[in-house]
């Protein structure tokens, strides 16, 4: 059976992606069509055809017989009677007067085997021929010389027995599909739970557990789903714990010093106390940074005015950044207005870090809203794209904070937009550049797209 499947598969017959229900109901659909061609075959083979052959020796020998005992009957008296009762009884016309009739055009293998069970009977060839009211007639010719017609209707043997065992294949093919459609969605139902639930897992609370209910492998699935997801909660709860109370106690020290460079004497070189303060104040963003990605609690959307939201967020970095919109949104839309703001400071904080000249471009429909950072900075090669994502990657390798941040600020974007179920991709902008594309769903829909 699997060999089967897959050749079948290696004819484009069934799918090779999709869902579990699309395959399963194709490799179903796929194997009834053979089961059923193969019992149409075998009920041809070794039923229809025998029968057929037997209906066509068993119509020769009645009309073979029929003219030969007609031939036999003397007196002209009783052989109408005879042509009657041939006619009631085995509806039999027997003309001793023949037509010129045209020649039977059907060519149903029946009429050829009847006429070979004929022409094996006379010795001689014959003709099936058909008047204008579909009677068909055949010249039966006697060691006399004469010859008489006879005629008999056109209807095929067994046909109702053919439409009885078409009827039988296709009842029980359409059985088999509803009942095997009806246990591969059972089936598959806890399989797109289970999906769902992980599509929606993000290890920061708000998990909950699947129901540990059903067939017993779905049981261990569902037990094993949630022992998971509670271990990784655990996980991320330390982590998050650990980097709060190392963010806390490395503050210290760091206020100490910043303290200590207020209190230093006059007749220190300047010079020597702005960098101590530099390198105090890159320390400070760094575990600021840190914390934040750490911690990645996620927010609940509200209603807002996204215009005066972007511009205001925008602006507050750089009043001169330029901002364009395809379209606006016409009413207010749900948004977690923290995120978003942290989402798209570090964005535009990150493309003036590296180019001369950014603009914002943002275009809204129903369903999302597109927020575009472009600079036309050198930008960031293909390859490189999804690694810069991750914590503390950076392309500049120099650890120069003027020229490189902390190599978390992207990386923040990302995890922000996985725990509020929105996108971020890296292209390339009209001037050269970066596009920086934050995609913010509106619609349970889009959302999942989004974590696709």
């Amino acid at each position: 059976m699997g060999q089967g499947v897959h050749v079948l598969s290696g004819l484009r017959l069934i799918p090779r992606t999709g869902s579990i229900l699309a395959r399963t109901s194709a490799i179903i659909v796929v194997s009834s069509l053979v089961v059923a061609a193969t019992a149409l075959v075998s009920l041809n083979l070794l039923a229809l055809v025998p029968l057929t052959k037997q209906s066509a020796a068993d119509k020769a020998d009645l009309i073979t017989m029929t003219a030969k005992m007609w031939a036999e009957i003397p007196s002209s008296k009783r052989r109408a009677a005879y042509v009657h009762d041939a006619y009631v009884i085995h509806e039999l016309n027997l003309a001793e007067e023949q037509s010129d009739l045209p020649e039977l055009t059907s060519r149903h293998y029946y009429y050829d085997l009847l006429k070979k069970e004929i022409e094996k009977i006379v010795g001689s060839p014959v003709v099936i021929k058909q008047d204008d009211s579909n009677i068909l007639w055949v010249d039966i010719p006697f060691e006399s010389g004469d010859s008489l017609q006879v005629g008999f209707m056109p209807d095929l043997p067994h046909g109702q027995q053919v439409f009885v065992g078409l009827s039988l294949i296709a009842v029980l093919v359409a059985i088999m599909l509803i009942i095997a459609f009806l246990v591969v969605r059972r089936i598959s139902r806890p399989l797109t739970e289970v999906a769902e639930a992980a599509s929606t897992f993000r290890g920061i609370g708000g998990f909950t557990p699947l129901p540990e209910t059903g067939m017993d492998e779905f049981v261990l699935l569902a037990r094993s789903f949630n022992t998971m997801a509670a271990e990784i909660e655990t996980l991320i709860a330390n982590r998050t714990t650990l980097s709060a109370g190392i963010s806390h106690d490395l503050r210290t020290p760091l206020t100490r010093m910043t303290l200590a460079l207020e209190l230093l004497p006059d007749d220190v070189d300047p010079k020597l106390v702005q960098r101590f303060r530099s390198n105090l104040a890159s320390m400070d963003a760094l575990i600021t940074d840190a914390a934040y990605f750490a911690r990645g609690e996620p927010e609940k959307a509200t209603k807002a005015d996204a215009v005066r939201l972007i511009r205001g967020i925008v602006q507050s970095i750089d009043e001169s950044t330029e901002i364009t919109w395809s379209t606006q949104p016409t009413k207010r839309v749900p948004l977690a207005t923290s995120a978003l703001e942290r989402c798209l400071r570090n964005l535009v904080e990150n493309a003036q870090r590296h180019a001369k000249a950014v603009r914002v471009h943002v275009s809204a429909s129903q369903d999302a809203l597109e927020i575009h950072v472009l600079d036309d900075g050198p930008g960031i090669p293909e390859q490189d794209r999804l690694r810069v994502l991750q914590p503390f990657v950076r392309l500049e390798e120099s650890r120069n904070t003027k020229t490189g941040g902390s190599g978390l600020g992207l990386a923040i974007v990302a995890q922000l937009c996985q725990i509020q179920g929105w996108g971020i991709e890296l292209g390339d902008s009209p001037s050269g550049g970066t596009d920086a594309k934050l995609l913010i769903p509106l619609n349970k829909r889009e959302s999942q797209k989004a974590r696709r």
